[in-house]
């Protein structure tokens, strides 16, 4: 009911005057107190406020007796007046901080007794929420924010058994709207969000997944709304569709990234990944676009995915992503929902791209509801008035079709059997994925249950498996289709933004990423490999690092942070450096792999555009290529020492290199559209060779080249792909297809290299290889002394030399200098207190930040100040405390005294005084720790004759904080009265958070639903020595619930500077607690902090015991707890007598039952074995493997008739052989069971390693059997254990007191019954009158007289009643679930169960190449074809290498510039009067489309 509607514009805070029945409140816009009367229903003005209010608001109000109180934001006050509003208001309360809120008036004389109420005192017998609806009237409720809805009795909170989850963008929520009968049309919230997409059930774990477009993760919570997480961030983008496989426990998801900043590149991928987080895998990558739904057939073995990109379509492949199959359709645009059901396949598409956007708005094209029969693969159109607007999300059971427009910003509900359309939810902001789900797991088994893949498992069609290995972990699939392993042979290659590993000694043909696309690397060219450690190590030429990450994906991490654009990469495995060419430097440089920046050496300076480096570490010679204006190749000794240009003609982008050591060959690729090709030519630079069968039409832009033997490897910018070419046979064929802009190239094969006799050399600092012996190298500032061996540190690292011998001029705050290591290396460095490359531009050189300091000329990075200490405004020093002085790089006290001149009568020269510098602003940042910078500043003064003078006022020793700008102005006057001025305007940045402790953990115990908890405020501080700002999420005294415990409750605090601190400690409710637990006698007991009334408990047993039965940990459940444990619990372990396993096979071929026959058969089969190793004369078996009596032969297989009868074939001879282990009695009994199932185990393997290969062969009566590899099966294994004893995990136990022997297992004796002897068959009862309050009983004194009830007083007749009917339909559900249960259970079939499947893989080396297309791209030989999202140059721009990325809201201008590489992946078509954007995140620069 609406009571006012006109003159409102700010209604603040209301309050109610019960008393009169009058209505208050406050208008923040026109200063108006206000009222409304609710008995006679009048509106009316109480005052106007402006007097005291002005141009502030007003906020706050509250009632006590006949006085209104409000306040004011600005001045932080309370005023009072009267309710009729006569008079002024009169001044309460003041200097309350900025911006008061709400206000609360209490007195507990003017609180009426409150009567019980409609609910009374038992909460109207609600589970949850009593909603009084008058005064003797109420309804039941649950809680908004969580999955439960009321069950049948109208009173009771529960998780629905059918629901359908979905998502609402504009609002955040995801939702759940209960389908159960009765349930109602009431949505609850299961998770917020910031833009949810796609939504997933996981009927297992009971967990709801969806994707957050808006935030770039997929999360998952509990169905009940409970244990919300973030389950994958990492490289996620743009996640419009999930698909959850539950038997398999993997999620689906389409991923299309858009979104990095700061670095990265798109991309456009469907991905799979297990509910624990790993075993992540891409299954499809090539030939997307822009993919969004997803829909999972495990039962058939296959994947949908609709993609809405340019050219619109659904495809179909298996769920490993092979076999990829365009889905037939006419007329497809914008494919947004995909589902499944009845052997059908329903695409919804908006058709958007078809809207007609005119004068007078947009035109919408309808959208359209089809079916694909997947039997016949017919297309039916089924949306004939169903009136589709802007549909997006689909989910279907049995006739029953949900549908998400955001048109009608509805969910319907469609009838397909009727063709009917319903609204079911409304008013829903862009409303996502829907999802049909029922809460208990359905029926069903997976082909991969019980599979031996060594990772991942996915079903295929026909009801089989298919293996295959995670992207990350440097492992490829083994030829076996089943393991996956570390390959011995593989190429890595770097492709724009990944680095990627594709096995060479196996016939997996997908290449691996070992560095991903969403790590935040973009153009990474060079790659290199050093098996010893098994590091990779890649060039990122947008920040100018180096750097290496472990083949198996970890452990990234910067080796150099100071180079350019590194085009090539290559390492010497027997000194162990790593060499680069730097394409802006003009250089090629060295460092040792275990070494840092200081070991860091240019061996060659002067170049024009190196690129490519190869070394051969035997001859100790070092090749590069240089495409600059003279293009050549060049050779030198590995030191630098002895450059040669091998050729110097006829080319123009010589891009790679490769080396054949054995035949002393130099490759090399140009890609230059005028040359296109590739050539070789010994290490003399004669003997030039074109591989002409190559160059008219195998190569176009050739970049990367490696080699092996007779095989040579190259990378194509055109055909976007890796190739190999035999240089013997001259086939060619394309290896890897669909990459980006792929680069170097480099393949690891096990090769042994000779010792380093270097490293015996006697050098000081750095020992080089070079051919016929060793040169010693100094590092960086330090000189080699006339020894040659002994490097000494030079007081001057660099020394200034002419510009002209600079290849590249020279930044403005930069010299050409050389290095006194190598002085005959000129470059540009960077002035004292200045950073970067030194080179013309805007990063050539940028001034140290604040803390750092550069004190002489010399290349790299800026040095940081110690602890405590800033820097200098030149930033050329530090600045100490404690009156120390920055001297040699170091606050000391020892410095030289510096003597006076004497002063002389002096004439004014004619020269105006003057201040050595004044700088017009400087910018502090305030220490953690104090409230005041020091004053750093030196400023000297000068007269005309270079003479100092006093400076007025005295420079302060500190400068205090405060907010803005400060401005200090000085003077200095010389002995004839001239004076100068120096203004400084000092701004302090305060960038340390404000100090904030919170108080301890709070623990209640209650019987109660919830209690009222009260704690201290938090402690805080601020190094301003401002107190600031405190919020928090819940107020001491507030009332917690035991079912949402533990509470967390969060306090922030801001300062002036804006900084933030969090602080957070948790409020637990509990419930009663449990009895106390028995401590195992054989055992141990750990408890949740020792308490064995709550736990969790977790049984530990000693060596040679074993629990005896349930989990080993226990949970108190409401006073109960979850599994029995005793003093008993742990019990000796005995190995069983014997342990047994049999094997089956089948020979084909003539079979006789008679006597003859199978004796020759069985001699015929154990000579067998006796072939092939497995019996011997010498050898003692020990399992009965060649006991020929112990072979079981039988004729035929059982097979059926036409008419249903089973028939025996006489054809094939089917052998059972029984094996039998004797189990050894001695030592540990598990670690003898282990053995002997290893024995056993190791027997099958090796039958069935024979069976498989087809060398088990049987020759007997001139014929030859061999068996089938199909019909090979083994039984399970057994245990026989002593009689009156069971079989508990493999070892044998004899039931222990307070259990008895029922049957194969020891049972606990329940509550009532106790048995104080082991080995029974039975329990004792407790005497009459007592019992016990635990399972599993061991003594009589355990049976105890229980706590006497309270008598039950009579109850109502209406609830009496309610409680008969209640009973009488709960009879009727009972009857009707069995019902539907037996008729389920004819319908329902098992799905076939096979063995083991066996893979095989074609290698896709050795097929005819795809089609690559014709369309050249423009011809550059830089990275400038792929639009470049990060930064260029300077190292301090670059992003620091996160350990885990933060998935926190970017700022404002975090996405710019996105635009001018890709179109926003929901671009466009807006409908009028509703706007289809992803709200929330349109700063982003991401938008939606239907």
């Amino acid at each position: 009911e609406v009571l006012v509607d006109n003159g409102l514009f700010w209604p603040n805070e209301m309050v109610i005057d019960y008393r009169n029945k009058k209505l208050y409140w406050v208008d923040g816009y026109t200063r108006l107190l206000e009222s409304y009367d609710i008995q006679y229903r009048t509106h009316s003005q109480v005052a106007n406020i402006t007097s005291v209010v002005g141009n502030s608001v007003s906020f706050g109000l509250a009632l006590h007796n006949d006085k209104l109180y409000f306040t004011v934001w600005d001045e932080g006050t309370v005023y009072s007046l009267p309710t009729s509003g006569a008079g002024e208001p009169t001044l309460l309360l003041g200097d309350l901080g900025y911006r008061p809120f709400g206000l609360q008036a209490v007195d507990s004389n003017t609180q009426d007794t409150l009567e019980p109420g409609a609910c009374g005192n038992n909460n109207g017998q609600c589970s949850h929420l009593c909603l009084p609806t008058g005064r003797y009237s109420y309804k039941c409720a649950c809680p908004s924010y969580g999955g439960m809805t009321l069950g049948p009795d109208r009173r009771t909170c529960e998780e629905p058994s059918k629901f359908l989850l979905y998502a609402a963008g504009d609002t955040g929520h995801v939702m759940m709207l209960s389908l159960d009968e009765n349930a109602g049309q009431r949505p609850v919230i299961i998770a917020r969000g910031v833009r949810p997409v796609a939504v997933e059930y996981d009927p297992v774990e009971k967990r709801v997944y969806f994707s957050d477009n808006g935030m770039f993760r997929i999360c998952r919570v509990f169905l009940n709304g409970t244990g919300f997480e973030v389950f994958l961030d990492a490289g996620i983008g743009v996640v419009d569709g999930l698909s959850l496989d539950w038997r398999n426990r993997r999620l689906y998801f389409s991923n299309m990234g858009t979104h990095y900043w700061g670095g990265g590149t798109p991309w456009q991928r469907v991905e799979m990944v297990r509910l624990d987080g790993t075993q992540r895998r891409r299954i499809v990558e090539k030939a997307l676009d822009k993919p969004r739904a997803l829909a999972l057939d495990t039962e058939r073995g296959y994947l949908y995915y609709s993609d809405w990109g340019e050219v619109a379509k659904v495809v179909k492949v298996e769920l490993d992503g092979s076999n990829p199959v365009v889905m037939k359709h006419n007329g497809m645009h914008n494919p947004n929902g995909l589902a499944l059901g009845e052997g059908q396949l329903y695409i919804l598409d908006s058709h958007a791209r078809l809207d007609v956007v005119t004068e007078n708005g947009t035109q919408l094209a309808p959208g359209s509801l089809d079916k694909i029969d997947l039997t016949d693969q017919n297309v039916r159109n089924t949306n004939d008035g169903l009136g589709l607007q802007t549909p997006f999300g689909i989910s279907v059971t049995g006739d029953q079709v949900f549908i998400s427009d955001w048109g009608t910003s509805a969910i319907h509900l469609i009838n397909m059997a009727t063709n009917q359309k319903s609204e079911i939810v409304s008013d829903v902001g862009s409303p996502m994925g829907v999802k049909y789900a029922e809460r208990d797991v359905p029926t069903g088994q997976s082909p991969c249950q019980g599979h031996d893949c060594s990772d991942i498992c996915v079903p295929t069609p026909g009801q089989e498996f298919r293996c295959l290995c995670p992207d990350v972990g440097g492992k490829v699939m083994d030829d076996n289709g089943k393991s996956c392993r570390r390959p011995s042979k593989f190429l890595l290659f770097a492709d724009y933004a990944e680095v990627r590993m594709l096995g060479m000694d196996s016939q997996d043909v997908y290449p691996y990423p070992v560095v991903q696309r969403h790590e935040y690397f973009t153009n990474l060219v060079a790659v290199t490999y050093d098996a010893q450690e098994e590091y990779v190590y890649f060039s990122n030429v947008d920040s100018g690092m180096i750097m290496r990450v472990h083949l198996n994906g970890t452990d990234a991490t910067v080796v150099y942070s100071m180079a350019d654009v590194v085009d090539g990469l290559a390492i010497d495995p027997v000194a162990r450096n790593l060499y680069w060419t730097d394409y802006t430097s003009g250089t090629v440089e060295m460092m040792p792999l275990d070494g840092n920046a200081s070991s860091h050496v240019e061996l060659i300076s002067g170049l024009d555009k190196p690129r490519a480096i190869g070394l051969d570490p035997n001859k100790r010679y070092m090749f590069w290529s240089d495409w600059g204006e003279n293009a050549t190749i060049w050779r030198a000794d590995i030191d630098g020492s002895n450059k040669n240009a091998l050729i110097d003609e006829e080319l123009q982008w010589p891009n790679g290199i490769a080396l054949d050591p054995v035949k002393e060959r130099v490759f090399f690729a140009d890609g230059h559209s005028a040359q296109e090709k590739i050539e070789y030519t010994d290490y003399r630079g004669v003997n030039r060779t074109e591989l002409v069968h190559l160059t008219d039409t195998h190569v176009d832009q050739v970049f990367g080249l490696t080699m092996h033997k007779n095989t040579l490897f190259y990378s194509d910018w055109v055909s976007k792909g890796i190739h190999l070419t035999n240089l013997e046979s001259g086939i060619t064929e394309i290896l890897v297809d669909g990459l980006t802009r792929p680069t170097q190239l480099y393949l690891h094969h096990p090769q042994p290299y000779p010792e380093n006799e270097c490293a015996a050399y006697g050098c000081s600092d750095m020992p080089i290889p070079v051919p016929g012996g060793c040169h010693c190298k100094c590092r960086m500032g330090r000189k080699l002394q006339a020894d040659g061996k002994t490097c000494t540190t030079a007081p001057e690292p660099w020394t200034r030399v002419e510009p002209w011998r600079c290849a590249n001029p020279c930044h403005e705050h930069a010299h050409c200098a050389a290095e006194v290591s190598n002085p005959t290396v000129y470059r540009c460095v960077c002035k004292a207190g200045y950073q970067g490359n030194g080179y013309q531009g805007n990063t050539g050189c940028t001034v140290c930040n604040y803390g750092y300091y550069k004190s002489v000329l010399r290349p790299g990075q800026c040095m940081e100040c110690p602890d405590g200490v800033g820097s200098t405004a030149a930033r050329t020093s530090c600045v100490c405390l404690g009156g120390l002085h920055w001297y040699n790089d170091e606050c000391t006290s020892n410095i030289p005294e510096v003597t006076a001149r004497p002063t002389t009568t002096l004439t004014f020269p004619g020269t105006m005084p003057r201040f050595e510098s004044c700088p017009d602003t400087v910018t502090y940042q305030l220490p953690a720790d104090t409230s005041y910078v020091t004053w750093d500043i030196r400023l000297r003064a000068w007269d005309g004759l270079d003479r100092p003078l006093e400076i007025s006022p005295v420079l302060p020793e500190r400068v205090y904080y405060q907010t803005g700008p400060m401005i200090n102005q000085f003077t200095a006057t010389d002995q004839w009265g001239n004076m100068v001025k120096c203004r400084i305007e000092i701004t302090i940045q305060d960038v340390t958070a404000p100090e904030l402790v919170c108080p301890a953990d709070v623990v209640i115990e209650t019987s109660e639903e919830a209690a009222t908890v009260r704690w201290d405020a938090p402690t805080t501080s601020d190094n301003s020595g401002k107190p600031p700002m405190l919020t928090s999420s819940r107020t001491s005294g507030s009332r917690f619930y035991r079912e949402d415990s533990p509470h967390t409750v969060t306090y922030n605090a801001r300062d002036e500077a804006g900084n933030p601190s969090t602080c957070s400690f948790t409020v637990a409710v509990q419930g009663p607690s449990c009895p106390e637990l028995e401590v195992p006698r054989y055992g141990r007991l750990d408890c949740k902090e020792g308490d064995r009334k709550r736990g969790p408990c977790t049984v530990v047993c000693n060596r040679g015991y074993q629990l005896l039965s349930g989990p080993a940990t226990s949970y108190c459940l409401g006073s109960v707890w979850s599994s029995i444990i005793t003093t008993y619990s742990c019990v000796r372990a005995s190995a069983p007598r014997r342990q047994r396993r049999s094997v089956n096979m089948r020979f084909p071929g003539y079979c006789s039952n008679d006597e003859s026959f199978q004796t020759g058969f069985r001699n015929g089969l154990y000579q067998s074995f006796q072939t092939n190793g497995l019996c011997s004369d010498s050898q003692t078996d020990n399992v009965g493997l060649c006991n020929r009596g112990n072979y079981n032969m039988q004729c035929g297989l059982q097979k059926r008739s036409l008419f249903g009868r089973l028939k025996r074939s006489d054809h094939g001879v089917s052998v059972e052989i029984p094996l039998e282990l004797q189990t050894d009695q001695s030592g540990d009994a598990k670690d003898n069971v282990e053995e002997g199932d290893e024995v056993l185990d190791k027997t099958v393997q090796q039958v069935e390693d024979l069976v498989d290969s087809g060398q088990l062969t049987v020759q007997t009566d001139g014929e030859t059997y061999t068996s089938e590899g199909a019909t090979f099966t083994a039984s399970a294994i057994t245990y026989e254990c002593d009689q009156g004893m069971v079989v508990v995990n493999k070892v044998c136990v004899t039931c222990p007191a307070g259990t008895y022997h029922d049957g194969d297992q020891c049972t606990y004796c329940t509550q009532s019954f106790y048995q104080p002897s082991e080995g029974q068959l039975s329990c004792s009862t407790c005497p009459e009158g007592t019992i016990t309050h635990l399972p599993g009983a061991h003594s009589k004194e355990q049976c105890v007289v229980p706590p006497k009830k309270e008598p039950q007083t009579g109850l109502p007749i209406a609830i009496i009643a309610g409680a008969g009917a209640g009973a009488a339909l709960l009879i009727v559900i009972i009857i009707l679930i069995v019902c539907c249960a037996r008729r389920a259970s004819k319908k329902q079939e098992m799905p076939k169960q096979n063995r083991h499947m066996r893979q095989d893989f074609g290698n896709r080396v050795y097929e005819a190449p795809n089609d690559l297309g014709t369309s050249v791209p423009p011809q550059e030989n830089v990275y400038a074809e792929i639009p470049e999202y990060g930064f260029k140059g300077d190292i301090v721009a670059a992003p620091p290498l996160p350990a885990e990325r933060k998935s926190i809201p970017p700022s404002e201008d975090a996405y710019q510039g996105l635009q001018k590489t890709q179109d926003n992946p929901y671009q466009g078509l807006q409908h009028p009067a509703r706007d289809n954007t992803y709200q929330g995140i349109n700063k982003m620069k991401v938008t939606t489309i239907a």
